[in-house]
């Protein structure tokens, strides 16, 4: 840790220089993070050292708000201590972080936090699925899935920590003949989204479904933050709202289970055109409407919205889904799902997706393609710089033909030492008044075609209704 004299001294300042005032003298270099305590006159003997207890308290407060052993203990090891000052108030104190120190200490608690979120969603699944003290399953983990491009050992890792927690829960690991097999499918585009995980174990008797979410950059955050479209790497977004449960008394855990599947299985059709399902919620009491759906999804910069409903009957569920855009309410596709467990539906989804999402990828589609009035102005203008250039060519040959001023046909007879024929006289003519043509109607043609790319628009998003202004 830098003590205040040896940073002051990297700062070409003397300790004390400092009056708590402005902005706070920060270490040259890399960008941090930093917080300044404060401690006024009498509150210790030591106001630099006391100051820096409140600064550290500050992040504390920022970074672990929960106020966690580990988080607080592994965060103090990070924290350095930059210059100090006084005012006739008292003195004040710089602590910081480095960023890329920072970074790396989320991360590490991402994980730690992950592996304390992961035990007992494991020891909840076990217990649905009958496992006790006095009577343990055992179980395979058969598979773990990842998204399209993920680093295999991101796959490698999460199957670890599920056996871990398998073990953590008191069950055993089978081997491939076991008939109970817990399966994981992994959710994230880019390092700034939430990486999603839903769990699934089957058993002989049952088959069961639990889901759970994690962010491994936003150490201690209870849902997911709103990314940028630019950060994200996104052009735009599908809000999934709140399913209508009506009286089908799903859990909680099956709710974040269906929109997770829906959030993971729509990757395949709007990955191409850059879009994401993101599930949303609403503060408001009783039934949101479609204008209610409307206003929820603009507020995450969404484009469409999904909304849909659950009836249960005899332990089977029926998923009715509806796809809507978000400026003119108009449906863009609907289906029903039915299951009775949230495999079940995911399969189901799958098989349907690519007709539900069908018109609002091809909406988005046309609106990248070229109008065609702007496509017209483009041919015209390429068709006059044509015209205008051959008309240039035919000029050339003309004036070659002959080697004067030719006027008109009657002067090719007064050439009497030239071997120009009366017939090729009349050709060069000819060639002239062609080229004349083409340089009037080619200029014509190409001016009509710059007049029409600066009228008309440059893409169909007007008339596809996904025009708009996204975060």
């Amino acid at each position: 840790m830098l003590s205040v004299s040896v940073l002051a001294l990297l700062l070409g300042q003397e300790p004390g220089s400092w009056s708590c005032q402005g902005q706070a003298p920060l270490p040259p270099g890399e960008a941090v993070e930093f917080e300044v305590g404060f401690a006024a006159n009498g509150a210790s003997q030591n106001l630099v050292e006391q100051a820096k207890l409140e600064g550290i308290s500050q992040l504390n407060r920022k970074l672990c708000p929960q106020f966690g052993e580990d988080c607080l203990r592994t965060l103090r090891s990070e924290i350095s201590s930059g210059a100090s000052g006084s005012n006739e108030k008292g003195a004040c104190t710089v602590v910081y972080i480095e960023r890329s120190r920072l970074m790396r200490w989320k991360a590490a608690r991402a994980v730690t936090e992950f592996e304390e979120q992961l035990l007992p969603k494991v020891r909840s699944l076990l217990e649905k699925a009958g496992h006790t003290s006095a009577q343990s399953l055992v179980v395979k983990v058969s598979s773990v899935e990842d998204m399209p491009g993920a680093p295999v050992a991101r796959s490698r890792w999460m199957k670890d920590q599920l056996e871990k927690a398998l073990t953590g829960a008191g069950a055993k690991l089978g081997s491939d003949t076991t008939p109970n097999k817990l399966e994981g499918r992994m959710y994230g585009r880019s390092k700034e989204e939430r990486l999603d995980l839903s769990i699934d174990l089957s058993t002989a008797d049952g088959r069961f479904s639990e889901s759970l979410a994690f962010s491994p950059l936003a150490a201690g955050a209870d849902a997911p933050v709103t990314v940028a479209l630019g950060q994200s790497g996104l052009r735009g977004r599908v809000a999934l709202l709140p399913l209508d449960l009506n009286s089908s008394n799903w859990t909680i855990d099956q709710v974040t289970s269906f929109n997770l599947l829906i959030k993971q299985e729509s990757g395949a059709q709007l990955n191409g055109i850059g879009y994401a399902v993101e599930p949303v919620t609403i503060s408001m009491r009783g039934r949101c409407d479609d204008r209610c759906a409307s206003d929820a999804a603009r507020a995450i910069g969404a484009t469409h919205f999904i909304t849909g409903s659950v009836t249960v009957d005899e332990g089977s569920s029926t998923v009715y889904l509806f796809l809507r855009d978000v400026t003119s309410l108009a449906q863009r596709g609907e289906l029903r799902l039915e299951g009775t467990t949230t495999r079940d539906l995911r399969r189901d989804f799958a098989a349907k997706a690519s007709p539900f999402f069908a018109r609002m990828v091809g909406d988005v589609k046309a609106a990248d393609s070229i109008p065609v009035p702007r496509a017209l102005s483009w041919v015209a203008l390429g068709t006059g710089i044509a015209a205008v250039g051959v008309g240039v060519v035919l000029r050339v040959l003309a004036q070659l033909a002959v080697s004067g001023n030719l006027q008109g046909l009657e002067m090719a007879s007064m050439l009497k030492t030239n071997s120009l024929t009366e017939k090729q006289a009349a050709a060069a003519v000819t060639l002239g008044a062609i080229s004349n043509v083409l340089f009037i109607s080619g200029g014509l043609v190409a001016a009509g075609g710059v007049v029409g790319l600066f009228l008309t628009p440059t893409t169909n998003g007007a008339v596809a209704g996904i025009g708009g202004t996204l975060p």
